[in-house]
């Protein structure tokens, strides 16, 4: 009895309480380590994340050609990425799809012992998510090929042929040219397993003219499309840097099934018998092969893009306005241009810009972006402009990321928005009843739809008046207006403009144009400066020091604590005058988050940031 009891509490660890362990580790490692939501959110280097609308449009569009339901259905599919539990099951699921999918394959074709290497398939996929990748449509076609191949085994080998030709043309015309994939795996086990040769070359047959047929002729698909589409070696892939990413780890995954399969044949070819592990020792492998998955699942998730992760992050928070993390990421990424930006927008929206703008390691370059100095661009460079005022800037960015990067709904609410800024209620009108057809900004859309039916001017919509009040009137010329251009003219337009006199003189700091700085002072009193700010305090310090000129503090006085401060940090300075390299690593571990530094700093030596006062 007792050995009996021994005999079925092993299938039961093995087969049950391992993979469902497994699992669970692996929903919670996506869940908490990934974050899926961060990669609906990677506007800006995920160029192939899917749109989706409700419309029977939409959905016609992907009915007449190949590969179009099964594109419509992971589009749809992919948009629950926006909730991070979701996105975790979605993820969990579909690897264990995979997994379950090569265990059977690895018992049907009699080779058990390579049933463990099920479990390597849900750790690339991890690992590549990690790395913040976007693979999904080939995971997907992956998991669905390996269920259907699954299926083909089950058949009994009459019919195997008759079910594959017949239900060939249904699967290309759903999952696109992924059918050559089953065909593969197919032909491979009637080569070596099967031996039917004749079952082997109708499928290698079929398969060359089944693409060409509906996709080349019938449907006038190009035919690199039709015989590449959704595959992970399709152009559509392969010619994006992005999307291309860790691309070979994704042929790793694609070569695994057909590894097995293969094996199984080649091992059934030369042992004549199934290749099956031996019975010794069952708690002893099963405690092993337990501690091999905990190292490996523990490894893969520990090593995600840490960079990656807090770059998608930024984005995140800061479409989220949720400041305080968006300040508390960046202190993560101090060298990245993208990173001191939001955290420079993050201050301003926190009341903390003139106080804490040098703990992040500014430059001209982060302030403001152009487009001769801007590679890629995310929501957060045009959520500046709009609350600047620079709506047509704005307006630009977001219309070149449409065309990067297709009609994400993030990117038409703030066109809606632009539209309605600037009066254009018909062209809004026109992103709104699109927005109204996606899944997550309906009711926004509506609630703005409803607003303009009511009151088609938005007269008395308070934060359309505001924002129309800061817009630049100037007719300038973007390709040569400069950052300080840009500034004043919002100045111009609405002398109120907080954000627009706080980021000029910005400006005026960080390009290290004192002089100018001074110049503005005695407008402080205009936006409610009762004292003078630390940054600019240290500002009027420095210029002192290096033009030995006064300066009028316009009724502002600097604090004696500060001054002598500031004289610490000019006498360290000169301790170490004629060793400049020296010189720049004392004073950034000393005065590294002040304007002192910043100031005596060049901007093409930019040191790593690492000093904080204590």
């Amino acid at each position: 009895m007792q050995e009996l009891n021994s005999i079925s509490a092993r299938p039961l660890t093995s087969k049950a309480l391992l993979p469902l362990s497994f699992f669970a580790f692996y929903f919670l490692s996506v869940y908490i380590i990934v974050n899926p939501v961060l990669i609906y959110h990677g506007g800006s280097t995920i160029t192939n994340f899917p749109v989706f609308f409700t419309t029977p449009h939409f959905l016609h569009q992907h009915l007449v050609y190949p590969a179009g339901p099964g594109q419509y259905i992971y589009a749809l599919v992919a948009q629950f990425f926006n909730f991070n539990a979701a996105g975790a099951l979605i993820i969990t699921a579909q690897t264990w799809l995979i997994f379950i999918a090569l265990t059977y394959i690895s018992k049907k074709l009699n080779a058990p012992a390579l049933r463990h290497l099920s479990y390597l398939p849900p750790l690339i996929i991890l690992f590549l998510y990690n790395h913040y990748t976007f693979h999904f449509a080939a995971f997907n076609t992956i998991a669905v090929q390996l269920i259907l191949f699954c299926l083909y085994l089950k058949l009994p080998s009459k019919i195997k042929p008759v079910a594959l030709i017949i239900a060939s043309p249904i699967i290309y015309y759903i999952l696109g040219p992924s059918l050559l994939y089953l065909v593969l795996l197919c032909i491979i086990y009637e080569l070596l397993i099967s031996k039917n040769y004749i079952n082997a070359i109708i499928y290698a047959a079929q398969a060359a003219i089944i693409p060409y047929i509906i996709g080349v002729i019938y449907c006038d698909i190009s035919l690199t499309n039709s015989y590449c589409d959704l595959l992970p070696f399709s152009w559509k892939t392969t010619s994006f840097s992005d999307r291309s990413k860790m691309l070979n780890f994704v042929y790793l995954l694609y070569a695994l099934p057909v590894a097995i399969t293969f094996l199984a044949g080649i091992f059934s070819i030369i042992k004549k018998t199934s290749l099956k592990t031996k019975n010794k020792n069952p708690f002893y492998k099963t405690a092993t092969l337990v501690a091999i998955l905990a190292i490996a699942l523990t490894a893969t998730s520990l090593a995600y893009d840490k960079k990656q992760k807090t770059f998608f992050a930024i984005d995140y928070y800061s479409y989220h306005k949720n400041w305080q993390k968006v300040l508390d990421l960046a202190e993560k990424l101090p060298n990245n241009f993208f990173a001191v930006h939001h955290a420079t927008a993050a201050l301003y929206h926190s009341g903390k810009l003139n106080d804490g703008l040098f703990k992040y390691t500014q430059h001209p370059d982060a302030l403001l972006f152009s487009d001769n100095k801007t590679i890629s661009t995310n929501l957060t460079v045009f959520d500046i402009y709009l609350d600047l005022g620079i709506i047509n800037l704005a307006e630009h960015y977001l219309a070149r990321n449409i065309s990067r990067l297709g009609e994400r709904d993030i990117f038409l609410q703030r066109l809606a928005w632009i539209n309605m800024i600037k009066g254009n209620t018909e062209t809004a009108k026109t992103f709104l009843t699109a927005l109204s057809k996606t899944l997550f900004q309906k009711e926004w859309a509506n609630k703005q739809l409803k607003a303009i039916k009511q009151d088609p001017s938005l007269a008395n919509n308070k934060e359309i008046l505001s924002a129309r009040k800061n817009m630049l009137q100037k007719n300038v010329s973007m390709a040569t207006i400069t950052h300080k251009d840009f500034l004043t003219y919002l100045l111009e337009a609405n002398p109120e403009n907080k954000m627009a006199f706080d980021y000029l003189m910005a400006w005026y700091i960080i390009t290290k144009s004192t002089d100018k700085f001074i110049n503005c002072l005695d407008q402080l009193p205009d936006f409610g400066y009762k004292q003078l700010p630390t940054v600019y305090q240290f500002a009027i310090l420095a210029h002192t020091y290096s033009t030995k000129k006064n300066v009028n503090l316009q009724g502002y006085k600097i604090p004696q604590q500060t001054i002598q401060y500031a004289k610490q940090f000019y006498a360290l300075m000169n301790q170490y005058t004629g060793n400049e390299q020296l010189q720049l690593k004392i004073l950034n571990e000393k005065y590294g988050d002040t304007y002192l530094y910043y100031f005596v700093r060049k901007f093409n030596r930019m040191s790593e940031f690492t000093g904080r006062p204590k």
